[in-house]
């Protein structure tokens, strides 16, 4: 704040309000960021953010990590307390909040983005994780788009 009202041009002003929302993005991913101890777990989780739209399997996982499916199954067990299916299915579910929310994609668009076998397959999966279908989550949690 004492850096705000010190600013003197609009330049400055600028660039402080860059900082800030750097600043509080960092804080926001941080405390978002599962705390995950155990290395291979972790890289797994990792792997699965930035492969997100894609078709993510144990299998895959496991010989990216070095370790064997079932080896990475019981850590995911212990660390996630859930499948690697379970966690990859909540982590695509994730994504598919923010693009029900933030963008006009049909269900079948997202559902085919999120690499779902189908759009009842996807529309299951997110009532079984999110306890309501895509299309009222949409529209219970809409944000401002189409100028409303």
């Amino acid at each position: 704040m004492q850096r705000i009202e010190k600013a003197e041009t609009l330049t400055e002003l600028g660039k402080l309000s860059q900082a800030i929302k750097r600043d509080y993005c960092r804080r926001v991913k941080q405390l978002s960021a599962p705390k995950i101890d155990n290395l291979y777990v972790l890289r797994s989780a990792e792997y699965v953010q930035k492969h997100i739209y894609e078709r993510v399997t144990a299998r895959e996982l496991a010989q990216k990590a070095g370790v064997s499916p079932e080896y990475l199954s019981t850590l995911f067990s212990e660390h996630m307390k859930c499948s690697i299916p379970q966690y990859i299915a909540r982590q695509k579910i994730l994504e598919a909040k923010k693009l029900l929310r933030f963008t006009e994609k049909p269900l079948s668009e997202i559902a085919a983005l999120l690499n779902f076998s189908s759009q009842s397959y996807f529309q299951a999966q997110f009532k079984k994780i999110r306890g309501i279908t895509p299309a009222a989550y949409r529209e219970k949690y809409r944000m401002g788009i189409r100028g409303e």
